[in-house]
């Protein structure tokens, strides 16, 4: 198994020389236009897709489905050397995207909203199967499809409750489905298992922390905040927990997880909309990290994967902000480079 990680880890190198530089970065921010933009673009490995995209779409839609057709493009030339135990950790990786698109298409759905032209960064489930699950009558004809597609989170869709309260509530019924699903596959491995399970022992710390947050600033009582608690992290437990999500003791919650080395950085937070961005920031340092102390295990290809999303990501938001003419400091606040 050493030698196969080994060229993993050599393969993984190789691609990160398509991941854009500092110059790149530096000239993109400078870009007055979505069309600047997409020339700068032009240079990089990007072109082929952005080509292809125009084919079918334009403005902002374009830019969108350039940036999917890259992302599966990447994930086609992994899947075609990555082999063996590690292929849980791109299983584990990919359903997170499935995870997220279920979130934003039952989020939109919840609050009755209207949906424009969006191209997602896919998982598992396809461009098409979203387009059909967002076309559903309701959550049980969605569960069903699901299920026709043998897809993990099927039972955890059709297991929500029909007087869901709000996205957050949502969001944190899917996680503790998601959570749930990977905990029991990674019982089948051993060494690599246990890696794994540090990675999603941390994500739940995360989880634990932004919906504390958020349930700080609501009129839930404690006992329907604790249903909320999603047990399985190692800084964060159920008592933590209630005391972050209370207002009366939130500071108190506060100081007591920033005594933890890797959750330091809450301190900094005041409110939830910092800790959103902490939590993503924190994952890149921590992504970098893993990769360096797991070289030969899931932390290369979790690191790589991670790297790549937050590339993507960053361009979303870069394409958003001169398509609608944000401010610049707007936007270089949310970036994570």
């Amino acid at each position: 198994m050493t030698v196969d990680l080994g060229y993993l880890n050599a393969r993984l190198k190789g691609m990160h020389s398509t991941f854009l530089q500092a110059k790149n970065w530096s000239e993109l921010l400078n870009a007055h236009s979505l069309d600047e933009l997409e020339r700068i673009l032009g240079n990089t490995p990007y072109n082929q897709n952005l080509e292809e995209a125009r084919l079918n779409h334009q403005g902002l839609p374009a830019f969108d489905y350039a940036l999917s057709l890259n992302w599966l493009q990447t994930l086609a030339k992994i899947r075609s050397f990555v082999n063996g135990q590690i292929s849980i950790a791109l299983e584990l990786y990919l359903l997170r995207f499935d995870l997220n698109n279920l979130k934003e298409l039952l989020g939109t759905r919840l609050q009755e909203r209207a949906e424009g032209e969006t191209f997602p960064v896919t998982g598992f489930l396809t461009q098409r199967q979203l387009d059909e699950l967002r076309h559903s009558s309701d959550l049980k004809t969605m569960s069903s499809k699901l299920r026709l597609w043998l897809h993990p989170l099927a039972e955890t869709v059709a297991t929500l409750p029909g007087d869901l309260s709000g996205n957050l509530q949502l969001e944190v019924l899917l996680e503790k489905g998601y959570f749930q699903t990977l905990v029991s596959r990674l019982s089948r491995f051993s060494s690599l298992g246990r890696s794994l399970r540090q990675f999603l022992c941390r994500e739940i710390d995360f989880l634990n922390t932004r919906s504390a947050y958020y349930l700080c600033h609501t009129s839930l009582t404690a006992a329907k905040k604790s249903e909320l608690f999603l047990p399985g992290g190692s800084a964060l437990g159920p008592g933590d927990f209630l005391l972050l999500a209370n207002p009366d003791t939130h500071q108190q919650g506060r100081v007591r997880l920033a005594r933890n080395a890797r959750f330091r950085f809450v301190a900094k937070a005041s409110n939830a909309e910092e800790m959103e961005k902490a939590i993503i920031h924190e994952r890149w340092v921590q992504s970098l990290r893993f990769y360096r102390s797991d070289p030969l295990g899931p932390g290369v290809l979790l690191s790589f994967l991670f790297q790549k999303e937050t590339e993507i990501n960053n361009l979303r938001l870069l394409g958003r902000a001169k398509w609608y003419h944000l401010p610049d400091d707007q936007i270089r606040d949310n970036l994570v480079l």
